[in-house]
């Protein structure tokens, strides 16, 4: 056979066109991939990957199991059409899981390779019930992660009673972890603390508004990760920061100054680090928290974005503006 008509190269074309990728992200088509899951023996297994590699809404994982385990979407006739309705559909189970269920849930966990919990949302007609993602997720009914092949996991979720799922879902396989959080109870602190050892492939980590408790925290994780191309996250000590900087691949740095930071930085010692980046960002409670944080730094970057979240006076801007070029490069 000729080698352009061979079955695996055929099958990737396909793939590669029913998954393109876009600015926005993967843009499967899932109902071609449905329907060529049915199809045949040779489509099936492909098509069922990328069918589930990216779960955008935690109430698709309750899909997987049994229809006598989960609630059902309402269903009407139009024209003699059987139509779904699922955009008024909350997901629960209607009785505990057995082994079975959990066998089957796996078959489909192992394929996922992006997960999103996203905002939770009361007004929303369809979401999963707390119930339903803690039984899933929450109850370690296997010592493994359900997800042994996640490369990626995005939480927007801010309720503490589903931090266990969360807990759940860190693996050794996460390259790029995203929490957002308006709020930092104590559980989300512990949790976070350990991940630089538990999550050591990670390439990208962004964390949103940490208060200046957890600064030391997330100064210790930093410092595991040697493979670091995007950091979002609190201000971090002067330890941390000459492991960032020694970092080549580090592209990315964006520094929220939490009211309260302090670097710890004696005034008169010469202590300096140099970065070099595509992108550097602060953003900063006050002019006087950013002015501190920046006093270190000698920055070499493509773009650079230096935020205030309270007016300033006159004369600190006039302080912050005429000491920029002590640490930024001309090339900025």
């Amino acid at each position: 056979m000729h080698t352009c008509l061979r079955i695996p190269e055929m099958l990737k074309a396909i793939f590669a066109e029913l998954m393109p990728v876009t600015e926005s992200g993967v843009q499967p088509s899932f109902a071609t991939l449905y329907h060529l899951a049915l199809t045949c023996r040779a489509f099936r297994e492909l098509a069922l990957d990328a069918l589930w590699a990216h779960i955008q809404t935690p109430d698709m994982l309750v899909m997987w199991l049994p229809q006598d385990a989960r609630s059902q979407p309402a269903t009407f006739t139009a024209r003699g059409r059987t139509i779904i309705d699922i955009s008024g559909h909350s997901l629960r189970l209607l009785r505990p899981l057995v082994d079975d269920d959990w066998t089957t849930f796996q078959k489909y966990a192992c394929r996922v390779r992006s997960l999103t919990f996203e905002k939770y949302d009361d007004c929303k007609t369809r979401k999963l019930y707390d119930s339903a993602a803690l039984a899933l997720l929450g109850s370690p009914a296997s010592p493994f992660s359900p997800f042994p092949l996640l490369r990626e996991l995005y939480w927007n979720d801010q309720r503490d009673v589903l931090l266990p799922c969360l807990q759940r879902c860190i693996s050794n396989s996460l390259t790029r972890l995203v929490i957002h959080s308006e709020l930092w109870p104590s559980a989300m602190i512990d949790l976070i603390a350990g991940l630089g050892k538990a999550c050591p492939m990670i390439k990208e980590f962004r964390c949103s508004m940490p208060p200046a408790s957890a600064c030391a925290m997330l100064s210790d994780i930093v410092t595991c990760w040697d493979n670091l191309e995007i950091l979002e996250t609190g201000a971090v000590n002067a330890q941390a920061l000459q492991h960032l900087a020694s970092l080549k691949k580090l592209r990315e740095l964006k520094m929220l100054v939490p009211e309260g930071h302090s670097l710890q930085v004696d005034p008169a010692s010469t202590f300096s680090v140099k970065f070099s980046l595509d992108e550097f960002s602060i953003t900063a409670a006050r002019i006087e928290l950013l002015v501190a944080f920046l006093a270190p730094l000698k920055i070499s970057a493509k773009s650079a974005n230096l935020q205030i979240n309270t007016a300033s006076n006159a004369g600190d801007l006039d302080q912050l503006l005429s000491s920029l070029t002590e640490h930024f490069q001309p090339n900025v």
